[in-house]
C-alpha cells in the first residue's frame, strides 16, 4: 500500500483547469443534441437581424486554431493576444478552438477576443494561471482596453488566486459580464473558481433533452441562489488537427466548459432579442446587458426538472411554436421580469440617487463613492423620507 500511495500524484499536484472530455458518441444523445443545436440557430436566425448591434465577447483560454477552415474570411474574429509562450493563432490543446467556434456558430450579433493564458489543460500550481501566465492582466485588457461586454472563463480551479479575484472583482463592477463553468467532479467537489465568485454567471451542463449532467457540481440549495444550466453533452465543434499540415476537422466535446459556451450564446440571444423588441430598453436602470438584467432574463426562461434544483435555461422551449401569439407570450414575461427587477434598485443620476419602491420614488442624498445598481451601503447613500433621515 505505501508503494502505491508513493506512485499516486496528489490531484493538486497538477490542477485540472480546461476540461477535454469527449462527448460519448451515443447516436442517439448526439442526435439529441443536434436537434436543440438546429432548433436554437433557427432562433437566431429568424430573431436577431443583420444589423442587429455587436456584442463584444473576450474568450481567455487555450488560444485559437485561427487556420481552421470553419474560421476562414470569418470577420467576426477580432483582437487576440497571447500571455503564454505561444502565439495566439496556436492552441495545442483545442479547447479554446471548440469554445470559439461554438460561440461563433451559435450567434450572429456577437465579435470575438481571444486571449490565450494557458498552453495545455493543466497548470503544475493554482498559482501559475495566476502569474506565469498573466491571467489578471488578460482580464484587465479584456475588460478596459478591449472593452468587452462579455468574459469567458471556461475553467476551473479549486483555490482562489487573489489577483484573479481582484481583477475580476474590477471587471463585475465595470459592468462586465462574467461566465465561468461550473465543473465536472460531480458531488466529489463544490464549484470551482472562479464560477464560484460573487458577480460570476455560474454554468452547469444538460443534456440535449434538458435533463442535468451527472458530472454537475451539486447544486446550492438557496432560495437566491442560481444554479443556470445549459445544453453541455455531445456539442459538436472546431477541432484542430494534430497533424501541421492538415486542416482541422470537428470533435464533439462534454463538459460544463462547452454549456460556458451555449450560456454565453443564449445570452447574445436574449439581449439582442430584447433589443430589438422592447425599444423602451434605453430607460432602464438595469438594461438586458447587466448581471441583473441577465439573471432576469434566464430565471423567466428556466425550469427545473426531475426534483432537482438546477434552473434549465431553455429559449428552445421558451420560444415554443412560431405563431405570433406564442411570441408575444414570451415578451410580455421578459418585459415584465425586467420591469419588476427595474423597481426596488438605487439609481445615480448626476449626484441625485433615486430610490424606488414599488414604484414609489424617494429622494436620497449622494455622499460620495461610486453607486452600482446592486452595492449599496451604508456610507454611501442618506435617504430622505419624512421627517427624518434613514440610513440605506
Amino acid at each position: 500500500m505505501e508503494r502505491f500511495r508513493a506512485r499516486v500524484r496528489s490531484p493538486l499536484h497538477y490542477a485540472p483547469v480546461f476540461d477535454i472530455d469527449a462527448g460519448s458518441g451515443d447516436p442517439t444523445s448526439c442526435a439529441r443534441t443536434d436537434d436543440w443545436v438546429w432548433r436554437f440557430q433557427a432562433l437566431v436566425d429568424a430573431h436577431i437581424p443583420d444589423t442587429a448591434e455587436r456584442l463584444k465577447v473576450a474568450v481567455l483560454d487555450t488560444g485559437l486554431d485561427v487556420k481552421h477552415p470553419e474560421f476562414a474570411d470569418e470577420d467576426r474574429l477580432k483582437e487576440r493576444r497571447s500571455w503564454v509562450g505561444s502565439a495566439a493563432d496556436v492552441d495545442s490543446s483545442g479547447h479554446g478552438t471548440h469554445i470559439v467556434s461554438t460561440i461563433l456558430s451559435l450567434t450572429e450579433n456577437v465579435d470575438v477576443y481571444v486571449a490565450k493564458i494557458s498552453e495545455g489543460n493543466t497548470f503544475e500550481t493554482t498559482e501559475q494561471i495566476a502569474e506565469e501566465c498573466d491571467t489578471p492582466i488578460a482580464i484587465q485588457v479584456a475588460s478596459e482596453e478591449w472593452d468587452v461586454d462579455i468574459i469567458s472563463l471556461s475553467f476551473g480551479l479549486r483555490h482562489k488566486p487573489q489577483k484573479v479575484q481582484d481583477e475580476i472583482k474590477k471587471a463585475v463592477d465595470r459592468g462586465k459580464l462574467i461566465f465561468a463553468a461550473a465543473s465536472n467532479s460531480g458531488a466529489n467537489d463544490p464549484r470551482a473558481y472562479p464560477a464560484s465568485q460573487e458577480g460570476v454567471i455560474c454554468v452547469h451542463s444538460a443534456d440535449g433533452l434538458g435533463n442535468a449532467s451527472l458530472f454537475n457540481p451539486t447544486e446550492l440549495p438557496g432560495p437566491d441562489d442560481d444554479n443556470f444550466c445549459f445544453v453541455g453533452e455531445n456539442i459538436e465543434g472546431a477541432w484542430p488537427s494534430s497533424m501541421p499540415d492538415q486542416a482541422g476537422g470537428t470533435r464533439r466535446m462534454t463538459g460544463t466548459s462547452y454549456a460556458t459556451a451555449v450560456a454565453i450564446a443564449v445570452a447574445a440571444l436574449m439581449i439582442g432579442f430584447v433589443r430589438e423588441n422592447m425599444p423602451e430598453h434605453v430607460n432602464w436602470d438595469i438594461p438586458p446587458l447587466s448581471l441583473a438584467g441577465i439573471r432576469a432574463i434566464f430565471h423567466t426562461m428556466s425550469e427545473q426538472r426531475n426534483g432537482q434544483r438546477y434552473d434549465l435555461v431553455n429559449p428552445v422551449r421558451v420560444f415554443g411554436g412560431d405563431t405570433p401569439a406564442e411570441q408575444q407570450e414570451v415578451l410580455e414575461a421578459i418585459r415584465t421580469k425586467l420591469e419588476r427587477a427595474n423597481v426596488g434598485h438605487v439609481v445615480d443620476v448626476e449626484s441625485l440617487v433615486m430610490v424606488y419602491d414599488e414604484g414609489d420614488l424617494v429622494e436620497g442624498v449622494f455622499e460620495g463613492g461610486i453607486l452600482g445598481s446592486e452595492d449599496v451601503g451604508d456610507e454611501y447613500l442618506t435617504v430622505r423620507a419624512g421627517d427624518g433621515d434613514i440610513q440605506a
